[in-house]
């Protein structure tokens, strides 16, 4: 991908963004056009030079786009990723501010490909790590290990945080597209259709899959969330806002 189709790309990105932010009334969220502008052109710089140029089952530029821009309104001194793959979106997540504290988070690294010297890797689940936010409005974390994400809800709740990004945040008819979905997804949490105990089934790669549905769960972590957004994406980025203390 060349810087030109790159410009192309964050062109319609950029248009995209404007319009889901006018159109839906966010709570929390406040920023100028002309600082949208302003990281548009920063990403454009950014992506024309990561380190890896195939990044196939990891973060895309769209989805990376999105990302990118919400930190740099967050302003984030605290960014914390789980589901590394091969290291693209934690060195992305690192350009959005080079004196913020990154950590990096998946139970096996072995597809790393590309290690920064500056951001903290950790062989573990995130929520083994003692780490606890203490200024919810610059922290983030970037769910993207398929990882059940009604848990993901409690967890991040549990330490203190506010904004959390889950990637795959797909409905029960894209399971497909992803794989083995982070079940329940959001999107399932609100899904009026499922009742406690429905089972959901898929087939990958000839392998048939299955998932019930905890209605008591999903109540659960719903109870934590204050607002969410999907954004027009592919894997269906998702911004998720936490209730506060």
């Amino acid at each position: 991908m060349d810087t030109e189709k790159i410009k192309s790309d964050v062109s319609r990105f950029k248009e995209e963004f404007i319009r889901f932010f006018s159109s839906h009334n966010v709570e929390g969220i406040y920023f100028a056009l002309e600082n949208v502008e302003v990281y548009s052109e920063e990403f454009i710089e950014i992506y024309s030079k990561r380190p890896i140029k195939e990044n196939t089952g990891g973060t895309g530029i769209k989805p990376g786009y999105w990302l990118f821009v919400m930190a740099k309104i967050f302003d984030a001194e605290l960014l914390i990723e789980s589901g590394v793959w091969k290291g693209q979106s934690a060195w992305l997540l690192r350009q959005v501010n080079p004196q913020a504290t990154v950590h990096a988070f998946d139970i096996n690294l072995r597809n790393l490909k590309y290690r920064d010297s500056t951001i903290r890797y950790h062989a573990m689940d995130w929520y083994e790590y003692p780490l606890v936010c203490d200024n919810p409005e610059q922290s983030i974390i970037f769910f993207d290990d398929h990882i059940n994400q009604a848990r993901r809800v409690q967890e991040a709740h549990c330490r203190g945080f506010k904004w959390i990004f889950f990637d795959d945040n797909v409905p029960p008819e894209q399971f497909h597209r992803v794989g083995i979905p982070p079940l329940p997804t959001i999107d399932m949490l609100y899904n009026s259709r499922l009742k406690d105990g429905d089972t959901i089934t898929w087939d990958l790669q000839g392998t048939q899959h299955d998932f019930i549905f905890s209605l008591a769960e999903a109540e659960g972590a719903k109870k934590l969330i204050a607002h969410y957004y999907v954004f027009p994406t592919a894997t269906c980025l998702t911004l998720v806002q936490l209730k506060q203390p």
